[in-house]
Formats: structure tokens, sequence, C-alpha cells
């Protein structure tokens, strides 16, 4: 349900950027898209298929684009179900009148490969504030931070130097924690092992929209 009312109608948006942020509006065309989405460390990722996409188009598309954003739901309650890096463009025809291109994409992929942490944590430091420097790493790739909760109050008794890879001490930092951490809608989230992220739970059956 939604302000009360059935959900029908289902709504659509697919937006690529530039390095300058300026957006190609795709929503229009034919789409087919399969989201994998998780809590696990692995980014999410997107597989876009875009049909009879005009042939200059593609080709800048697959040139000059590094970002998208698709939006699904239903007309007046719809959102972001997936946004990140492009990471491969693949132009290819499906039959004799029906060409294609295919958007691979990953959710803050680039930042979790590529980002390196070069910081030092002065002694009285927490585990919150190693992985506040892990994330401002992940800053310039695209990441920032999300939600992370309550941290242990443990202080470090000497000062820690923080270098290598930065889903590595997020990864230390989660399992000191007892949490688990992701990247979500490019920001780091963590969440607790026997919690969930604050807000309303979702309650998906026929009578919210769920079909089959």
């Amino acid at each position: 349900m939604a302000n009360g009312a059935a959900q029908f109608g289902r709504a659509f948006s697919l937006v690529v950027f530039g390095t300058d942020m300026n957006g190609l509006d795709l929503s229009e065309l034919r789409c087919k898209f399969v989201i994998k989405r998780s809590d696990t460390m692995t980014p999410n990722v997107a597989d876009i298929r875009v049909y009879n996409v005009e042939e200059k188009t593609a080709l800048r598309i697959r040139q000059e684009f590094k970002r998208v954003i698709l939006q699904a739901g239903y007309e007046g309650n719809y959102g972001v179900i997936f946004q990140g890096n492009i990471k491969q463009v693949i132009i290819g025809r499906e039959s004799a009148t029906d060409t294609f291109i295919d958007i691979v994409a990953g959710d803050g992929d680039r930042a979790y490969n590529f980002a390196i942490v070069n910081a030092t944590i002065a002694a009285g430091g927490t585990q919150g504030d190693q992985a506040q420097a892990a994330i401002a790493a992940m800053g310039p790739k695209g990441v920032g931070q999300g939600h992370l909760g309550e941290m242990p109050a443990e202080k470090l008794p000497r000062a820690k130097v923080m270098y290598g890879n930065a889903r590595n001490y997020l990864r230390d930092v989660a399992q000191t924690a007892d949490k688990t951490w992701s990247i979500q809608d490019e920001k780091v989230t963590f969440v607790s092992k026997k919690s969930y992220l604050p807000g309303e739970r979702v309650v998906l059956t026929s009578k919210t929209g769920m079909i089959g």
C-alpha cells in the first residue's frame, strides 16, 4: 500500500552520468535488468539491457558515461533500487530488428577494489575512528558514509598506522564490532548481526504490490 491506496502502474527511470554529472535519460526505451543486492562485502551488481539505442548514443555511453542510477516501483511511489559505477558496456544485436547495449555496473566497485587508506589513528582512537578513516579513503572513488551505528568504546592504547586496501580495514572493524559491512547506494553501511537498519520494516505481500 502507498498513501493508503493500492499500488498500480509500474514506474521506471534509468539515467547514466558522465564525469561532469550531466545525465542521459534512457527511461523511454525498452529495458530489462537484474539487480543483485546483499549485505555482504561484495559490491551489489546490476545487469541492465537497453534496446534499440541509436548507434551514436550507444558509443557515447560506452566511451563517456561512468555512473548509472536505476529507479523502479509504482506511480507515485518509486525510488532508487541501484546506483553505482559502470564497469562495462557491451553493444550487440539480439535479432534482425533489435539491437541492445548491456550495462554492467557495480555499487561502489571502484572504491571497493582501489581505495587505499593511508592514515594514522592517534592513541585513544576507537573502532569508529578507524572505520571513518577507511571510508574517507573511499570518498575520491565515489563512496561516502552511511549508517554506522554504535561502535565498541574500547580505545587504542597507542597510535595505529593504517595503510592498505580500505575494504580490509572495514572488514576488521566489522568483525571486532560484531557487525556486517557493505556498500549500499554508494555508502558504507554497518549493521549489527543481531539487528537491522533503522526505519520501518518492509512488508511484502499481495496487498503491497508483490506479484507472484
